[in-house]
C-alpha cells in the first residue's frame, strides 16, 4: 500500500451477544500509515461459551480518507470457541 488510509469499523452481534459475550465496538475510525499493510483490531472477549461456540461479526466499511484505496465492505465472522 502506498499512502495513508483510514476506515470505519464496528462489531455486530451473531449468536454471541455484545455486552455479554464480547465488548461491542461502535463505529470507530482506524488508521493505516504509509508503508504498512495491516492493522490489528482488538475486540475483548467477555465470556467463553460452554457447550457450543458463539460468533459475532467485524464490519470494515467506509473508507474515510487517505491516498490509498480500500476494497469493498468486508464482513468477517469471529468465532468464540468453548473451553476444553
Amino acid at each position: 500500500m502506498h499512502g495513508d488510509a483510514s476506515f470505519t469499523w464496528w462489531t455486530e452481534s451473531g449468536t454471541a451477544k455484545p455486552g455479554r459475550d464480547f465488548y461491542p465496538v461502535i463505529p470507530s475510525v482506524e488508521h493505516i500509515s504509509d508503508g504498512r499493510d495491516s492493522v490489528t483490531l482488538n475486540v475483548p472477549i467477555l465470556s467463553t461459551p460452554r457447550g457450543n461456540s458463539k460468533s459475532f461479526y467485524v464490519v470494515i466499511d467506509r473508507a474515510e480518507s487517505g491516498v490509498a484505496t480500500l476494497g469493498a465492505r468486508n464482513l468477517t465472522m469471529v468465532t468464540i470457541q468453548p473451553r476444553d
